[in-house]
């Protein structure tokens, strides 16, 4: 299974979120604390909900989906509607199989739900039997659909649409017009009649369809809709209805006088095609009863990661070799190595039973020659264990990450990255982690996306590809620096143009009045970044700007001018792909404006000097500081050296923090939206 697109709309902080072209390998989704990223994963836990419900009638599905439906977005209007799309493609030979085999059981039961007795259904099956899956192709690749209806109920309707020849159907599992039924999507209402598949085949007198089968024997007339389910009670011994009740893991026993909806073939493809590790991590569990042991656990359920090792190690070939894989995986994270145990308990279900009452399951690490149980080996051990059994277990299925570096110092989360993208199967990363994030290839640049929270609402922010000389230069910078990276989770970020700003302005803004009153860089999550040279400021405003990270720029006062400069500053910021009309408009009108009206445009759209002209000398910072502070550079030069971030540092550190530079520091709040213009006047 793949996932190839995600889309919300007013539930969690989703306003609209459009994710499309999913990355086949790993997608990594960045941004600030709050910014909606463990959202993300909660979309598709709705609809996995809503499908067990559908499904199996699950009590806990129907509470969850009713906790879901509470958290629709407060701020959304009521003619709004909540809903939740995921785009799926079924890769897999098993998922496809399993479709091959739902279609031929759901009309052979339609066929024969009035079939009378003793009737010759040899033809038919040979009819039947002719169903291959190139047949059903619109079939493997469509979007689960799923419609919030009543907030109090926490009532869903739930569909799968499919394209034919540019024309969208949906086979509804619960909604209009009814349960089971293939309709066009435009026509998705109550007042459309259906009818049994069976109804509109042309059936000769032995009820064998006359020609030959085509998809649109599926597809309902305009206006129609046709119910295609499967009916236990029809044909409880065909073939084709056993394979597929042991595909969708129903026990044949329990599929006899039952219908079963295309919700139990989801539940079969997603349940397995699925593998979300949520922030919520759970402790392994040691104990189980029989009945509990004899159930298929959810590769999600970490805390029942111990039984499931168990299976894997006493199972098949197939098994063995995924429970061989999860053990190499964890030796190269970790150094260390692991084993599961099996123990009986002392107690039996009865005196006469011989059976146990429970089984008790151990995961042992081995550490300097003696067994430790994973329970004690502390917190990264457990995440380790956990990633190493979900990436071994990948292939073919979507693994949704939420913050797996948690735990992780950092040279493992380096291993652990590395891991993934060698690892085979599609992985969803959300993380806070700059050693999670990666720009090393070109691909990397379109594979991570970024969360923000503006106004209430989570925002998603993806770059564009580029053959430009600031992709090579941007992830050459990324890939050397992990506080290169870290810029992707800040609030906001400062970008000057050398060391002695780097080093200064942090110290002064933390000691400024506006930092009393509205808090330091630190407490507001606001970065500092050098680009290295007046020329540098387009290539990082790109990146900032193309992942939604808001930004300012502090230069000297020579890239304000205007010329022949490569580096003006207005120049870089336009070059970058943002579009500031008065920026634009401004460099057009250069030649009438001086250097006072210069700096007063820059610093409406983020753009701030402390220079007082843009000729030397009081066009640099280093003039700035022997204005406001004599003599304090040569000072800090003969104590710390010749490196400008500790002369810069040692400056603000032994002084108090100029006017102008705590002006400065308010007005970057204010652009960069971490205080409101309207409440910073002065008291």
């Amino acid at each position: 299974m793949r996932l190839n697109r995600v889309e919300a709309h007013e539930i969690l902080s989703f306003e609209t979120l459009i994710l499309d072209d999913l990355p086949k390998t790993t997608l990594v989704v960045v941004g600030p604390n709050g910014s909606g990223k463990t959202n993300l994963l909660r979309l598709v836990e709705v609809v996995l909900s809503a499908i067990e419900r559908s499904a199996t009638a699950s009590m806990d599905a129907y509470r969850s989906l009713s906790r879901f439906g509470a958290a629709r977005r407060f701020e959304a209007t009521s003619a709004s509607v909540t809903s939740i799309r995921l785009g799926i493609a079924f890769t897999e030979k098993w998922e496809r199989e399993l479709l091959l085999n739902v279609v031929p059981a759901a009309v052979m039961t339609s066929i024969l739900r009035d079939n009378p007795s003793g009737l010759d259904e040899t033809q038919l099956l040979a009819w039947i039997n002719a169903i291959s899956a190139d047949m059903l192709s619109p079939l493997m690749q469509g979007e689960i659909v799923t419609n919030l209806v009543d907030t109090m109920t926490g009532q869903w309707t739930l569909g799968y649409e499919f394209d034919v020849g540019g024309e969208k159907y949906q086979w509804v599992i619960d909604g209009a017009p009814s349960a089971g039924a293939i309709v066009r999507v435009s026509e998705a209402r109550p007042s459309v009649r259906s009818y049994a598949l069976a109804q509109k085949l042309d059936l000769d007198e032995i009820r064998r369809p006359k020609a030959p089968f085509l998809f649109s024997d599926l597809l309902p007339d305009f206006g129609e809709a046709l119910i295609i389910s499967i009916d236990g009670s029809a044909s409880p011994a065909r073939e084709s209805v056993r394979v597929w009740a042991a595909l969708a893991g129903i026990p044949f026993a329990e599929i006899q006088g039952r219908s079963y909806s295309f919700a139990w073939v989801l539940r079969g493809l997603l349940g397995n095609g699925f593998n979300l590790l949520g922030d919520l991590r759970q402790p392994p569990k040691s104990e189980y009863s029989i009945a509990e042991s004899s159930f298929y656990q959810s590769p999600s359920d970490g805390g029942q990661l111990p039984l499931r090792l168990l299976r894997l190690k006493n199972g098949n070939a197939s098994e063995r070799v995924r429970f061989a894989a999860s053990q190499d995986l964890f030796t190269r994270l970790t150094g260390l190595e692991f084993d599961v145990t099996l123990a009986t308990s002392n107690h039996t279900t009865s005196q006469r039973d011989e059976q146990p009452a429970s089984l008790s399951i151990s995961v042992v690490i081995g550490r300097q020659g003696r067994d430790l149980p994973v329970e004690f080996a502390g917190a990264g051990i457990w995440e380790a264990l956990l990633l190493s059994a979900t990436l071994s277990d990948s292939v073919g299925r979507v693994a949704i990450l939420d913050e797996p570096a948690r735990n992780l110092h950092p040279t493992l989360q380096r291993r652990l990255f590395g891991e993934l993208r060698d690892t085979s199967g599609q992985f969803i990363v959300t993380t806070h982690s700059p050693y999670m994030v990666s720009f090393d290839e070109t691909t990397d640049v379109t594979s991570t996306i970024r969360f923000d929270l503006r106004d209430g609402v989570t925002r998603a922010s993806r770059l564009k590809t580029s053959s430009t000389s600031d992709e090579s230069r941007l992830r050459k910078v990324l890939g050397e620096s992990a506080d290169a990276r870290s810029l992707l989770f800040a609030r906001g970020v400062i970008l000057v143009e050398g060391g002695t700003e780097l080093g200064a302005l942090p110290q002064w803004f933390g000691k400024s009045a506006s930092a009393n009153r509205y808090g330091t860089p630190d407490a507001l999550n606001v970065e500092f970044f050098s680009v290295d040279g007046d020329l540098g400021y387009r290539t990082f405003v790109r990146f900032l700007h193309g992942l939604g990270v808001p930004w300012v720029i502090v230069c000297d006062g020579g890239i304000l001018q205007f010329g022949d400069r490569k580096s003006q500053v207005f120049k870089q910021v336009i070059d970058a792909g943002v579009t500031i009309e008065e920026l634009r408009s401004t460099i057009e009108d250069s030649g009438k404006l001086m250097f006072a009206d210069v700096r007063e445009v820059g610093a409406r759209h983020g753009i701030f000097t402390v220079a007082t002209d843009w000729d030397a000398p009081m066009e640099s910072f280093e003039a700035y500081i022997e204005s406001v502070v004599p003599g304090k550079l040569a000072e800090a030069e003969a104590v710390v050296g010749k490196s400008k971030p500790r002369q810069g540092r040692h400056v603000a550190t032994v002084t108090d923090c100029p006017l102008g530079i705590d002006i400065l520091y308010k007005q970057i709040l204010e652009h960069l939206g971490a205080i409101n213009p309207s409440e910073s006047g002065d008291d």
